[in-house]
């Protein structure tokens, strides 16, 4: 029950954080719209009277700025909406992790099976060996 508690926690933060997250996005490019629709008002209204190249193309800019806000705000509003009704990627527990029961596994045949099988390894090999030992050696001289 603790670890499921624990687990429940963590998603239960994740999920807080991904809505707080888009919340400061939103909040900060609201922001940048209100800014960069400042920015064009006074650009239209320093260009009244003498227009030049130069003055079109700083209105053009604000314009485009402005534009390109209001469409990054219009996606984090969206990505906003989405992490609200947990409509994204979400954390869920399926299945908590739970202590093996008592009994559920057997000590002693796990036991006797790794001494058996040592056993009859360290038998192989000294059979291995006994029988190397007694092989005959090739002479080496003439």
């Amino acid at each position: 029950m603790v670890t499921q508690d624990i687990a429940n926690r963590i998603i239960a933060e994740e999920s807080e954080f991904r809505v707080s997250e888009s919340n400061a996005s939103v909040t900060f490019l609201k922001q940048e719209v209100e800014n960069s629709a400042r920015h064009w008002a006074e650009a239209e209204t320093a260009i009244k009277g003498h227009e030049t190249n130069r003055t079109r193309l700083d209105v053009d800019l604000a314009r485009d700025q402005y534009k390109s806000a209001k469409e990054k705000l219009y996606l984090a509003q969206m990505a906003q909406t989405i992490s609200v009704r947990k409509l994204g990627p979400t954390l869920n527990l399926t299945d908590a992790a739970t202590y093996p029961q008592p009994g559920s596994y057997k000590h002693w045949g796990i036991l006797l099976l790794g001494l058996g099988g040592g056993a009859f390894l360290g038998l192989v090999f000294g059979l291995l060996l006994s029988f190397a030992a007694k092989a005959p050696q090739p002479s080496h001289g003439v």
